[in-house]
């Protein structure tokens, strides 16, 4: 439970460590699609797949926690919470429906998996981005 404020900077340290590897891994994604490598691309599919599943999980666990101490956060804070979760509805729904159906074995990687995947990580990247500057500033100081 991430109730103080030296919790909350441990937990969004981590979380912020997770975003930079979900950056890294699309990126490589990217890159490997463009070199035709699509046995490589199903595997960074399968371990994106685990990586922002995990994360969302835990996020909204210890959200859902830190939330329920709301006596401790000041007005901005709650404000950004509730913009975080109207902003970004669907995001982690939509991911990992696409990463769970585009990481089997049978599925196939081609152009209209190109478009969907780099459609979805810019709508995740500017989801990151968000929880970062507005989001993560705040819980650092509840």
């Amino acid at each position: 439970m991430f109730f103080f404020k030296e919790n909350n900077h441990k937990i969004i340290k981590e979380w912020t460590n997770t975003h930079n590897k979900i950056r890294e891994l699309s990126d490589e994604i990217i890159n490997t699609y463009s070199s035709r490598d699509m046995k490589k691309v199903k595997k960074l599919l399968k371990e994106m797949s685990s990586i922002i599943t995990n994360h969302f999980m835990e996020e909204d666990i210890e959200l859902h926690e830190i939330c329920e101490h709301k006596e401790r956060m000041n007005e901005n804070t709650l404000n950004e919470i509730k913009k975080f979760k109207e902003t970004y509805p669907n995001v982690k729904k939509d991911m990992i429906h696409f990463f769970n159906i585009c990481s089997k074995k049978d599925y196939k990687i081609d152009s209209y998996f190109f478009d969907e995947y780099t459609e979805l990580i810019d709508i995740l990247k500017k989801k990151i981005s968000f929880e970062e500057e507005c989001l993560y500033t705040n819980l650092d100081e509840v």
